[in-house]
């Protein structure tokens, strides 16, 4: 069989291999970077399924209609990050493997979609170029590029649906099939917005073939007729997508800071020029994908701010190419009229799904994004399919291009090589956030971004100081290599502040404040306000209010930062706390029902709310606030610990053995779940499960005073093993002296285990010492002196603590004994 005629099978078979020899490494990375919020922090996903809510709110979660709101809107997204959350949590591996499928899938569809218009070969070239390319790791391998693949399968099947439906004859068929066409747009654009740019890949597509067949006469009226028809629906689906699309954004676009895009925020002529540069960047990316990063904002790209500007150069022959080739598929005479029409197809399908992140409509939140490469790269991929096809075609009589043939096979062979082995090798780089972003700065090491975020992937807090110290670092980088970014100074604050360095942590506030977008008197805040700026203020208040002698100043701050923007819910959370702990109770209550008002869903909202009702007496309310925000995060952590408290309080034992049970499961504060889980099973008589609740306490802190007792009481009362007790006695009395209860039975355990006379009377006498007068410490002393063999004494004095408590009935049975032993 000749190479060229191969059929579809070992194709499909090749990429599926490929595909998994390629991306088989991604299905052990972790969610990193924007997974976090679009998956682990996303309530929409880890929360109660929710379809109306997923519809409401945003990729991220937020409500569209919020100003804080990202603007993208992907529920049906959202909705397979649920579906995989259902069969495995948050578990990376199955978020992975979906993603790897995807990309096998919209893969194939390359390869089909090729097949229409190339050779076989040329098919199969474009195919797994487009499977092996680089650029595609962000999108496959970075779990929110799902939004990237699933758009790509919906922009692949319309335009293939297209392909067809364009060849029929006007009759009332045609009218079903370009209302299916539209239904499958409006899936693929609710997947991502890019999808909606088939309508212009399609209308471009009909208007070249109707443009070739007039050159050529061939067009009747009946077609035109039709191509008309076809022209004016896909028109109208456009403006009705675009118009709902606007509506339901609310009307405006989002608002991006200066360090997301900052060519958005220049003079003009910088604008022109940086946004043209792009252009070729973005081709570079496509040709020869080396130099790879998952973030290019901030200073990664500096301004192109003068004509002279040498890059100017690079933008000129990237339009001049472009230019060209379009003049030639769409105006030449010469050559294969095939061709001509493979090359314009490849144009649109590298241009037009490009058009919405050129910033050439409205500006984007990023200056260059791997991911958005992922449907232009497939136009990319088709040109290089035609350039094989081309030279097949020049070969054909010319022993000389038969030879060069070869050698361009050779040299798709190898780049399909060098390819598929960087995209493999990237894939360790998503491996944790970590790698991902130490890769990033090799890259681009003027993005104070990357840095920060390197910061952020070691800072936790359960972070060692040298690892705090290290973040600082970071962050101090972040900060020299972009002084003006408040952000970087606000994180160098908190590293601060987790290294006690207070003093020089409220320096690096003031020095975010000074940098931070400065308040116009006059002016109205209420929209389009920086979410960098208000956190400022929400962490500076914060930080003031550690001093109580500052909670004023804190109150301001909060007061302030919720003036510059309706629906703060975060400021109005801080201000109810800041009540709270002036114990103006009515104050704090009133401003977390604010912030219920402004975020009824948040399940922060519903758990502060609901942890103060419980707190003052109001457990029946309270409670069902807080089961409002479980039912919103299953995994509130917060909320499931306040819940179980409450229900214990309440005698709902089972409920809350089960919740603590699920606390634990959730690595959640182990030392308190697994004390109020051990005082429960202590109270059900679950004595030796209380007892293994209690060492786990002490596990993780040895000096546990709750714990340390309990564990002795239980050992020494249920469980009769009272010399295993001594030892937790001694320890909690080495760092509390002073603890009553445990000199009372320490010492009571060093008189009848070890009949040690002289350190159990040590014990009692600090007893008394400790509460004078006190009735058990006195009676342990008059049973010491009785088994030390003072008898006299031991009478003496049992006969005066009868006198002060004559009804107590151990005492009077204590003294019957004494009283019985002397007489016989």
């Amino acid at each position: 069989m000749h190479f060229s005629n191969v059929d579809d099978f070992p194709i499909l078979a090749l990429a599926f291999i490929l595909n998994i020899a390629i991306y088989h490494n991604a299905l052990d990375c972790g969610l990193v970077f924007d997974d976090t919020a679009a998956i682990t922090n996303n309530p929409d996903v880890t929360g109660k399924f929710n379809l109306t809510q997923i519809f409401l709110n945003d990729f991220w979660g937020t409500p569209m209609l919020k100003e804080e709101s990202h603007g993208s809107y992907r529920p049906f997204v959202v909705i397979t990050f649920k579906i995989n959350h259902y069969l495995d949590d948050l578990n990376p591996y199955g978020y992975h493997l979906f993603n790897v499928i995807l990309h096998y899938i919209v893969t194939v569809l390359v390869f089909f979609l090729s097949k229409r218009f190339l050779s076989p070969l040329g098919s199969a070239i474009s195919a797994l170029l487009f499977l092996s390319h680089p650029v595609h790791v962000e999108a496959v391998t970075g779990v929110v590029g799902r939004a990237e693949l699933l758009s790509a399968l919906f922009f692949l099947v319309n335009f293939l649906y297209y392909l067809k439906i364009s060849q029929y004859d006007f009759s009332l068929k045609i009218f079903l099939h370009l209302l299916i066409f539209n239904l499958i747009v409006s899936v693929g654009t609710l997947c991502k917005e890019v999808c909606i740019t088939v309508i212009g890949v399609c209308a471009l597509y009909d208007v070249f073939i109707v443009w070739q067949r007039f050159s050529n006469s061939k067009v009747h009226s009946r077609q035109l007729k039709m191509f008309c028809f076809r022209l004016m629906c896909l028109t109208l689906f456009l403006i009705t997508f675009v118009y709902v699309r606007v509506l339901i954004m609310g009307l405006k676009l989002p608002v991006f800071s200066k360090h997301s895009n900052p060519a958005s925020y220049a003079d003009p002529l910088s604008k022109i020029l940086t946004y043209s540069y792009l252009v070729p960047l973005n081709l570079c990316l496509l040709f020869w994908p080396m130099h790879l990063c998952c973030d290019w904002s901030m200073g990664s790209i500096p301004l192109v701010k003068q004509i002279i500007d040498i890059r100017n150069i690079c933008t000129l022959l990237a339009f001049v190419v472009i230019f060209v080739v379009f003049i030639f598929s769409v105006l030449s005479r010469k050559g294969n009229p095939n061709h001509r029409r493979n090359i314009f197809i490849s144009l649109i399908l590298l241009i037009v799904p490009f058009v919405p992140s050129s910033n050439l409509f409205f500006p984007v939140g990023f200056v260059l994004a791997e991911r958005v490469l992922y449907i232009p790269s497939i136009g990319f991929c088709f040109f290089i399919g035609i350039l094989h096809d081309l030279l097949s075609d020049l070969e054909r009589n010319e022993i000389i291009w038969k030879s060069r043939k070869r050698y361009f096979q050779v040299f798709l062979i190898a780049y399909l090589t060098i390819f598929a082995n960087r995209a493999y090798l990237r894939n360790f780089d998503w491996k944790n956030e970590y790698s991902l972003f130490t890769s990033g700065v090799r890259v681009n090491p003027g993005n104070a971004k990357l840095w920060n975020n390197i910061g952020h992937s070691i800072e936790a807090p359960d972070a060692n100081n040298s690892m705090r110290e290290l973040a600082l670092f970071y962050f101090q980088r972040a900060a020299i290599i972009q002084p003006d970014d408040f952000g970087a100074h606000m994180n160098v604050a908190r590293s601060l502040i987790a290294l006690n360095r207070s003093s020089d942590a409220e320096a690096s506030y003031k020095l975010a404040l000074q940098y931070a977008p400065k308040l116009m008197k006059g002016k109205s805040y209420q929209t389009r306000v920086d979410a960098k700026l208000l956190s400022l203020y929400i962490e500076y208040s914060s930080f003031l209010s550690k001093n109580e002698s500052r909670l004023e100043e804190a109150e301001s701050l909060l007061k302030k930062c919720i003036s510059m923007r309706k629906g703060n819910s975060k400021a109005h959370q801080n201000l109810a706390a800041l009540y709270l702990r002036q114990n103006k109770t009515e104050e704090s209550l009133a401003q977390l029902k604010i912030a219920l008002e402004q975020k009824p869903d948040d399940p922060d909202n519903l758990y502060n709310l609901g942890a103060i009702l419980v707190k003052h007496g109001n457990k029946d309310t309270g409670l069902e606030y807080l089961r409002k925000a479980i039912e919103r995060d299953a995994n509130h952590k917060h909320a499931l610990f306040a819940m179980a408290t409450a229900l214990a309080e309440l005698n709902k034992t089972d409920e809350a053995m089960k919740t603590l049970t699920h606390l634990v499961d959730l690595k959640f504060e182990q030392v308190s779940v697994s004390f109020t889980l051990g005082m429960l099973r202590t109270d059900l008589g679950q004595h030796e499960e209380a007892l293994k609740d209690y060492l786990r306490v002490l596990a993780v802190d040895a000096a546990h005073v709750g714990a340390l007792f309990n564990a002795a009481l239980l050992l020494t009362n249920e469980l009769h093993r009272p010399r295993e007790a001594m030892p937790l006695l001694e320890n909690l009395l080495k760092s509390n002296p002073n603890h009553y209860k445990s000199c009372l039975l320490l010492g009571d355990l060093l008189l009848t285990e070890d009949k040690n006379f002289e350190r159990a009377e040590k014990l009692f006498q600090k007893s008394l010492s400790l509460r004078p007068n006190d009735l058990q410490a006195e009676h342990n002393l008059c049973v010491l002196y009785a088994n030390r063999g003072e008898t006299q004494r031991s009478f003496d004095c049992l006969r005066r603590l009868l006198q002060k408590n004559p009804n107590d009935q151990n005492l009077v049975n204590s003294f019957n004994i004494l009283k019985q032993k002397i007489a016989n």
